[in-house]
């Protein structure tokens, strides 16, 4: 039995696979109980895993018998409307956003409303998931990345706290601690995760998002 990945950043122009003469293959019922849409930045995307199976979402899929479904735009995770209109239609039992590294502090300021209240609209008692990025690892060296990092997850957090005030149900956070790790063994370029930092985000994001999928019967 075999799952089989994709490649992160290539386009997959030709895909065959040899067997033995006489032997076959044949397509098994999807092994996924529920799905849940995640969508954000490049480090969501898989960037920069060694393979694509070791993505964080691809993990979790195969830790829980979730099919975590990875709407990572490498670079362009940024909350535009014509984003959260697309979302909208897509059938999930629940909704993760990891999208704060790529916008502005003032796009996250500008579109997370709409984008969190457009999903909402069209999914009644689905949880939303919002997820604060880490401090990227050069933030820790050069001031300007460290300031930008801040005012992101300043400005991420404060919409949340407006939304829960505003009356919007089912919404949930994810606050940041350190989940690359704190000896900065956990980056390849300063911003995007090699395998010991997707391992870490597994240890520490898995446990809070199946707490609350857990309590909407996603388990």
């Amino acid at each position: 039995r075999f799952l089989l990945y994709l490649p992160l950043f290539e386009e997959v122009r030709s895909l065959e696979i040899g067997v033995d003469e006489g032997a076959f293959i044949e397509a098994e019922p999807s092994p996924f109980r529920h799905t849940v849409l995640m969508y954000g930045s490049s480090i969501l995307h898989g960037a920069c895993a060694s393979r694509s199976g070791l993505a964080y979402p691809a993990r979790m899929s195969r830790n829980t018998g979730i099919n975590f479904v990875n709407y990572g735009l490498s670079g362009n995770g940024k909350m535009e409307a014509a984003v959260a209109d697309m979302l909208k239609d897509i059938d999930a039992d629940a909704f993760i956003l990891d999208c704060m590294p790529n916008p502005s502090p003032d796009e996250i300021t500008e579109r997370t409303q709409y984008l969190v209240n457009t999903i909402r609209k069209y999914h009644q008692g689905t949880p939303i998931i919002m997820i604060e990025t880490y401090m990227r690892e050069n933030g820790y060296s050069d001031q300007a990345v460290h300031d930008r990092c801040t005012r992101q997850g300043e400005a991420f957090v404060k919409q949340y706290e407006l939304l829960k005030k505003q009356g919007i149900k089912d919404l949930y956070l994810i606050r940041d601690n350190h989940a690359i790790g704190t000896d900065h063994e956990g980056s390849v370029d300063g911003t995007h995760p090699n395998d010991l930092g997707f391992d870490r985000m597994v240890e520490q994001y898995q446990p809070q998002i199946m707490r609350i999928l857990k309590k909407y019967g996603i388990k």
